[in-house]
């Protein structure tokens, strides 16, 4: 399905009051209460047309969203529309995927948590691939395999090298010779077919080098085992996003990557492509937009503004600066965004140097797709409500708040009378 759109120009969205974001966060918040996410699928189509249209510069290939990275149904659906794959790392990931529409010829199946039990179902609803982790791995597959008696297609998760004396717990060493004992033993079962070979790199990976040393490494694996063109080759996740910055700014320019790397594997022919962003997609998907409680000078130290909303809804928040933007301001001063949190760790960014918001406004907290709702907790307070924002103005409540019920089934009813966030227990 082609997709043409923009993502929303967050300036002109919400410079001032009067424009449309604002009306619509005004009116949820009358309805609903602060905090809420809001979802915003026209920036998260402008995401992942970027995406699909840099793997051209590659060949023939395709995009598995990450849905550890966002498993917002309306999103998935959204994605599985457009004509995304989804890559997951569990069985019950692989069900949200289902759920949202996914073929399972169209989902990658990852990561390093696959028992018997997961295999076995697995080959009753084979994904695209089943990528192994580790030579153990495969003995249990085989094992299931032959159980079942159900053919898979598997690929093979490298283990990059070392880079700065790190290593990854990750994938099957090169140099050692255990990826390709893999690889002999995959095409030698007739059960097996070899779909593709895998590597990931980490997160918020910044240059091309690192990548471009694992397509050396790759292409030597292609050549010394003969691969065709029917083994594709799958490059996890680690694209950066700057959340500091809108979407249209980004420094990291997925075509100029997916350039370098074709540069690097030479002329075509090239395998056929799997490329999987997280948070290149998310993390401009999403908003929250919480109220200031308090604005709390300190003596020679940023002003503390306070919201309601904090890391237990947004754990990212403490480590990457976010695109802040406010409704109503006073002065400017020096400040920084906290939450609400009884701990003093909950800091959502660094010092800035703007206006500062006023006690009782709005402020929203764009960039904040990538890990937040699926990073989130019940703790202290309740899981916030979602709505979806349209570029027209229009919105709807596509997921209520969590319940008490929902978040601590144990607990006992609240009394009469008592509120929790928005909503008043009966």
């Amino acid at each position: 399905m082609s997709i043409t759109a923009s993502p929303i120009n967050v300036a002109d969205q919400c410079a001032k009051s009067e424009r449309p974001f604002w009306r619509f966060a005004t009116e949820a918040a009358k309805s609903e209460g602060t905090p809420f996410y809001v979802y915003m699928p026209q920036s998260a189509a402008a995401a992942y047309q970027v995406f699909v249209s840099s793997l051209k510069c590659w060949g023939k290939g395709r995009v598995a969203f990450s849905l550890k990275t966002n498993p917002l149904r309306p999103l998935l659906r959204d994605l599985n529309q457009w004509g995304s794959f989804a890559e997951v790392v569990s069985t019950w990931e692989f069900s949200q995927a289902l759920a949202a529409g996914f073929s399972p010829k169209r989902i990658v199946f990852n990561g390093p948590l696959k028992t018997a039990n997961d295999l076995l179902w697995l080959s009753q609803h084979p994904p695209l691939t089943v990528n192994i982790d580790n030579l153990d791995e495969l003995d249990t597959i085989e094992r299931v395999i032959k159980q079942s008696g159900s053919p898979l297609c598997v690929g093979l998760r490298l283990c990059p090298p070392k880079e700065n004396g790190a290593w990854s717990r990750f994938g099957m060493e090169v140099s050692t010779g255990e990826l390709d004992e893999a690889v002999a033993r995959v095409l030698q079962n007739p059960s097996l077919t070899l779909r593709c070979i895998h590597f990931h790199l980490g997160t918020q990976i910044q240059v091309a080098a690192r990548y471009i040393e694992m397509i050396a490494i790759v292409k030597g694996v292609w050549t010394r085992q003969r691969l065709g063109e029917d083994v594709w080759l799958d490059i996890g996740g680690g694209f950066p996003y700057d959340h500091a910055v809108p979407f249209d700014e980004q420094t990291f320019s997925p075509s100029r990557l997916f350039t370098s790397l074709a540069d690097a594997w030479g002329p075509a022919p090239r395998p056929n492509l799997i490329a999987e962003p997280g948070r290149f997609i998310a993390a401009p998907a999403m908003s929250i937009v919480s109220t200031v409680l308090a604005c709390k000078p300190r003596l020679d130290e940023p002003t503390v503004v306070v919201l309601d909303s904090g890391t237990n809804h947004n754990i990212m928040a403490a480590f990457y600066e976010h695109l802040w933007v406010c409704a109503e301001t006073a002065s400017q001063a020096s400040h920084r965004f906290c939450g609400p949190l009884c701990m003093e760790d909950d800091i959502l960014s660094g010092e800035r140097l703007s206006p500062v918001p006023r006690t009782g406004s709005l402020v929203a907290a764009f960039n904040s797709g990538a890990y937040s709702i699926a990073l989130a907790r019940a703790f202290i307070q309740p899981r916030p409500p979602i709505f979806a924002f349209h570029r027209d103005g229009a919105y709807e409540l596509v997921q209520g708040r969590e319940t008490i019920e929902h978040a601590y089934p144990f607990a006992q009813e609240l009394p009469q009378g008592i509120r929790v966030g928005s909503q008043e227990a009966s």
